[in-house]
C-alpha cells in the first residue's frame, strides 16, 4: 500500500482525480433512461467569453456543483450542462480595443465577415481558457454536452423563437427614440441603462419673440419668470441711469461660508493662473454661482441676526429710503428684508451713487444702534448694483422686489413698496395695481441640461392654464444660431413655475419648455401630440451633425458646429449665448442621468429605426387558454407577453422573498416598454430578415396601398423554381415605407437563397453600370444557379416585381438568444431526448 504523501501536492491529486473523473464519464447524463428517483438540472449561468473568469465566477461555480454533486451522490439522473455566452457588445468592444491597439485599426476599416473572423479567434481564445478553469477547478459538467449561444443547436432556437414571433405580429419596426450609446453606437434596452446621480447645471437660454408682444392683466412676475441674477457685477456709473441695487447686513452670511467660497474662488483663479490660460466657460459659471445663486439661498433662509425683523429697526431703514427721495433721487421701488435690502433708484444729477449709499449706510447704521441699543458696523462693505437697460427690464427688476418677501416665505410684510415712475410718492406695494402695468415681451426664457439639442427644437412648450398663454401661444420663436422659426405650442405636460412648491422642476422652471422631439422622450410624446417636425441633430457617434435629418444648418454659427462633440457643442453653444446676451442665468442641478452599462458613457436619446417586441400585444391564439382581459388592476392583457409573465404572479403560483420583491416585479412588469431588440453590432445573431422593394415600373395602384401581396407571389414563385415550396415565411409592411415588405424565413435556407440570386444577378459591389433585372457580369459560378435554364430564368423573373432585397445588417440583443438558454441546450425546438428528461432546470 503506497504511503500517504507528508506534504499536500494538488497537482498530483487533482491530476489522479481528473483520470478518474474522465475514465468513469461520471458526469456525463443519460437522457434515455428514467430514474425513478428524478432529475436534477443545472444549466450553468454562461460566463461571457470576454476574459477569463474571475473569483466571483469561482465561487459561483463551487455552490453549483455542490448543489449538482449532493444529488448526483443521492441518485438522482443529474444534468450540469456547461457554457459561454457571446456576450455581443462586451466581446465586440474588447476586441476592437486590441484591434486598435495591436494594427490601429478600428472595426469599419475591415470587411464584416473578417472582423466576425477576428471575434471568433478571441471566442476560441476565451472559451477554451474559461473551460479549462472550470476543469482546473474539479467542475463536475458534463463536458460532452458543452454549449455556445451562437452553435447550431442554439442559432436554431434563435431562429424558430424569431420567426414564431414575427408570425404572431410581436415583432415590428419602428422609428423612435431610443437609448443610444454613442460610444459603442449601438441601441440598449431600459434595463441595460444604469442611472447616475450628476452634478451639472440648468441653463436659462432667451429665445427671441418673431415679434414682441404686450401683455396686459398679468404680473410682471408671471409674465417674464425672470429672477435677478444678483451676481457680482462692477459697480456701474453712467449718468442719468436708473439702479437696482442690493446690500446686505455683515452677518447674513457666515463668516466661515465666506472664508470657504473666498478659498474656492482662489483655487479656480489659480488654476487659471498656473495654466497660463483663460477662463473656461464652466470656471467662469463656478464663479458666478459663488456670487449669485450661493448668496441669494442664504438671504432667503434668513441667516445672520436678521436686524430688519425687529419693526423699529426695518421702519428707520424704509423711512431714510423715502426720506432722501428726491433730495438724492428718485425711489422707485424698495424692499427691506430680515438681513438685506433691495432698492431701486435714479440719482439726481450731481449726485454719485457710491456717495448716496456711503450717506444712506452711515444714517441708518447710527440711527439703528441708537434705537437698538447696540453697536459696531451694520452693513457688509460690499454692495451689488445692476444698471437698468430698458422699460421692460425696469418692470422686471420691479416685480423681483414687490414679490421677493413672498418667495422668502413672509406673507404680509409691511416693508415693501413701489412709486410710480410718474411720481407716486410713496405708494405701498399692496395698494399697487401691479396687475395692470404693460409688460413688453421680445423674448420666451428656456431652462435646459442639455443646450447642445436646442439645436433641433421646433417648437417652444407652455401650459395652458398659464396667464400668458393666451397672448403667447401661437407665436413664433426665432431660434438661436439656427434662424428657424418655431411655434408657441400649448401641452398640459409643461410644470408651471413657482418658487413656493416642493416641487424642484417647478422651483427651476420657467414656465417655457423648449421641445426637441428627435433628442428627449417627453418632447417625442409633445411633438407627436401637437404634429411637429422631427430634426436628428447628431450623428452616431455623438457629433452634432447635419447628414442625419438636420437640413437649415446654414448659417455660419450652425455650421461652426458641425463635427463638435456633442460636449464640446455644449459649452460652444453656451458661450455663444453667452456672448449674445441670451445667456439670463446658470444654476447647479444635480439629477439623474443614463449611463450606458457597458461603454459607461451618457447615453443620448437618439431617433433610430429598430427591430422591437411588442410586450403588451394581445396574441390571439392565446385569448382562449389565457384569456384576453386586462389582468386585475393593471393595463396589462393576460394574453400578452408581459400577462403571461405577470399572472402567475397574480394568481399566487409565483412567489418572491420577501414579498416586497414581488411588487417590485409587478411594477417592471406593468411600466414595461416595448423591447428593442436590434443592436448595431456584427458580433451576434444576424436578425433574420430582408428588405424587400418593390419594382415601381411593374406595380399596380393596389400594390402601392399594400405591398404585401406581390412581395408574397414573387417570392413563392422563386422558392418554387428552387424546389423550396415548403419553406415558409412570412411578411410584415412598414407603415412608414412605401411599396417596402420586409419578409422572416423559417430557416436559413431562404437566406442563402435570396443572397444566391443576388449574387447571379448583380455585379460586385461598385458595378453601377449593370442595370437592375439585367444579369451583369460574373466574376465566379452561383451553385444551384448558374447553368440552369429554369432557375436563372426565375431569377431574371424575380428582380422584376423585385427591384432590390438587403439582410438586415443588425444583431439580437445578447438576451434574446441568452434567455433561451435553459431550453436551447437541449435542443428545442426539436422534441430531444434531452429536453424532455431534463427540462424544466
Amino acid at each position: 500500500m503506497q504511503d500517504i504523501a507528508k506534504i499536500y501536492d494538488p497537482r498530483q491529486v487533482e491530476a489522479q482525480a481528473t483520470e478518474i473523473w474522465q475514465k468513469g464519464n461520471y458526469f456525463h447524463a443519460d437522457a434515455t433512461t428514467k430514474n425513478p428517483k428524478g432529475t436534477y438540472t443545472i444549466v450553468i449561468p454562461p460566463p461571457n467569453v470576454t476574459a477569463a473568469l474571475h473569483l466571483g465566477h469561482a465561487l459561483n461555480n463551487t455552490l453549483q456543483d455542490i448543489l449538482i454533486r449532493m444529488r448526483r451522490m443521492q441518485g438522482l439522473s443529474t444534468l450540469w450542462m456547461p457554457g459561454t455566452d457571446h456576450a455581443g457588445i462586451a466581446t465586440q468592444t474588447v476586441v476592437e480595443k486590441r484591434l486598435l491597439a495591436e494594427q490601429g485599426k478600428r472595426r469599419t476599416d475591415f470587411e464584416r465577415a473578417e472582423f466576425v473572423g477576428h471575434v471568433q479567434s478571441w471566442k476560441d481564445e476565451y472559451e477554451a481558457r474559461i473551460l479549462g478553469q472550470l476543469k482546473s477547478m474539479g467542475c463536475s459538467c458534463d463536458w460532452e454536452r458543452t454549449r455556445f449561444t451562437m452553435d447550431e443547436v442554439c442559432a436554431k432556437a434563435v431562429r424558430t423563437n424569431f420567426f414564431n414571433l414575427f408570425k404572431d405580429g410581436l415583432i415590428y419596426r419602428g422609428k423612435r427614440l431610443v437609448n443610444w450609446d454613442p460610444a459603442t453606437q449601438t441601441v440598449l434596452a431600459d434595463d441595460e441603462v444604469e442611472h447616475q446621480s450628476v452634478q451639472g447645471f440648468f441653463w436659462y437660454l432667451r429665445y427671441p419673440l418673431e415679434t414682441p408682444v404686450c401683455i396686459t392683466g398679468v404680473s410682471p412676475v408671471d409674465a417674464t419668470v425672470q429672477k435677478r441674477k444678483g451676481a457680482h457685477l462692477p459697480h456701474w456709473t453712467k449718468e442719468d441711469a436708473t439702479y437696482a441695487i442690493s446690500f446686505r447686513l455683515a452677518d447674513s452670511v457666515p463668516a466661515h461660508i465666506l472664508e470657504g467660497w473666498r478659498l474656492e474662488r482662489q483655487s479656480i483663479l489659480q488654476r487659471v493662473q498656473d495654466q497660463k490660460r483663460e477662463l473656461t466657460e464652466l470656471e467662469r459659471q463656478e464663479l458666478e454661482h459663488l456670487y449669485s445663486e450661493r448668496i441669494e439661498s442664504y438671504l432667503d433662509a434668513g441667516n445672520g441676526e436678521c436686524v430688519f425683523r425687529d419693526r423699529r429697526a426695518a421702519e428707520i431703514v424704509n423711512n431714510a429710503l423715502k426720506h432722501f427721495d428726491k433730495q438724492k433721487y428718485d425711489l422707485i421701488a424698495w424692499a427691506v428684508m430680515p438681513n438685506h435690502i433691495h432698492v431701486i433708484i435714479k440719482p439726481i444729477q450731481g449726485n454719485e451713487l457710491s456717495e448716496i449709499l456711503h450717506s444712506w449706510k452711515s444714517y441708518t447704521t447710527k440711527e439703528i444702534n441708537k434705537s437698538l441699543g447696540r453697536e459696531g458696523g451694520l452693513w457688509m462693505t460690499e454692495y451689488y448694483d445692476h444698471l437698468i437697460r430698458n422699460e421692460k427690464d425696469l418692470w422686471n427688476q420691479i416685480a423681483y422686489i414687490l414679490e421677493n418677501p413672498a418667495k422668502a416665505g413672509l406673507q404680509d410684510w409691511p416693508w415693501v413698496g413701489q412709486c410710480g415712475i410718474e411720481n407716486i410718492h410713496g405708494q405701498d406695494a399692496r395698494d399697487t395695481d401691479t396687475g395692470k402695468m404693460p409688460v413688453i415681451l421680445d423674448h420666451v426664457t428656456v431652462a435646459t441640461t442639455r443646450p447642445e439639442t436646442m439645436l433641433g427644437d421646433t417648437a417652444v412648450a407652455m401650459n395652458p392654464a398659464d396667464p400668458r398663454a393666451k397672448y403667447l401661444v401661437g407665436k413664433m420663436v426665432k431660434l438661436p444660431i439656427v434662424g428657424r422659426l418655431i411655434p408657441i405650442v400649448a401641452d398640459e405636460h409643461v410644470v408651471m413655475p413657482n418658487a413656493e412648491s416642493k416641487d424642484e422642476k417647478a422651483k427651476l422652471s420657467t414656465g417655457f419648455l423648449k421641445v426637441t422631439p428627435a433628442h428627449d422622450p417627453d418632447d417625442w410624446q409633445i411633438g407627436l401630440r401637437h404634429d411637429l417636425p422631427v430634426i436628428n441633430i447628431m450623428a452616431p457617434d455623438g457629433s452634432i451633425s447635419d447628414k442625419h435629418g438636420w437640413t437649415d444648418a446654414t448659417t455660419p454659427e450652425a455650421q461652426n458646429l458641425i463635427g463638435m462633440d456633442r460636449f464640446e457643442a455644449r459649452e460652444a453653444i453656451v458661450e455663444w449665448f453667452r456672448q449674445e446676451k441670451l445667456l439670463e442665468q446658470v444654476r447647479d442641478y444635480t439629477h439623474e442621468v443614463g449611463h450606458s452599462y457597458r461603454s459607461h458613457v451618457p447615453i443620448e436619446p437618439y431617433l433610430s429605426d429598430q427591430w422591437y417586441i411588442a410586450v403588451k400585444k394581445p396574441i390571439d391564439s392565446l385569448a382562449a387558454k389565457f384569456g384576453d382581459e386586462m389582468l386585475l388592476g393593471t393595463d396589462v392583457p393576460a394574453n400578452s407577453l408581459a400577462g403571461l409573465a405577470l399572472k402567475p404572479l397574480m394568481d399566487g403560483k409565483l412567489k418572491f422573498y420577501p414579498d416586497r420583491y414581488g411588487k417590485t416585479y409587478q411594477t417592471w412588469l406593468e411600466n414595461l416598454r416595448d423591447w428593442p431588440i436590434s443592436r448595431q453590432l456584427w458580433w451576434g445573431h444576424q436578425i433574420p430578415v430582408w428588405r424587400l422593394e418593390l419594382n415601381t415600373s411593374t406595380m399596380k395602384d393596389a400594390d402601392y396601398a399594400n405591398p404585401i401581396p406581390l412581395i408574397e407571389t414573387s417570392v413563392k414563385t422563386l422558392l418554387r423554381q428552387f424546389g423550396l415550396d415548403n419553406l415558409k415565411f412570412e411578411i410584415i409592411a412598414n407603415p412608414n415605407e412605401i411599396c417596402v415588405g420586409y419578409v422572416c424565413f423559417e430557416s436559413p435556407e431562404g437566406d442563402d437563397l435570396l443572397n444566391r440570386v443576388g449574387r447571379y444577378l448583380f455585379s460586385v459591389p461598385g458595378d453601377l453600370a449593370v442595370k437592375p433585372g439585367q444579369p451583369a457580369p460574373r466574376v465566379e459560378r452561383i451553385e444551384g444557379i448558374t447553368g440552369i435554364p429554369g432557375r436563372r430564368d426565375a431569377s431574371i423573373e424575380f428582380v422584376k416585381n423585385i427591384r432590390n432585397w438587403t439582410r438586415d445588417e443588425d444583431v439580437l440583443d445578447t438576451w434574446f438568444s441568452s434567455a433561451l438558454w435553459p431550453f436551447s441546450t437541449l435542443g428545442w425546438p426539436e422534441a430531444t431526448d434531452e429536453l424532455k428528461m431534463f427540462y424544466p432546470t
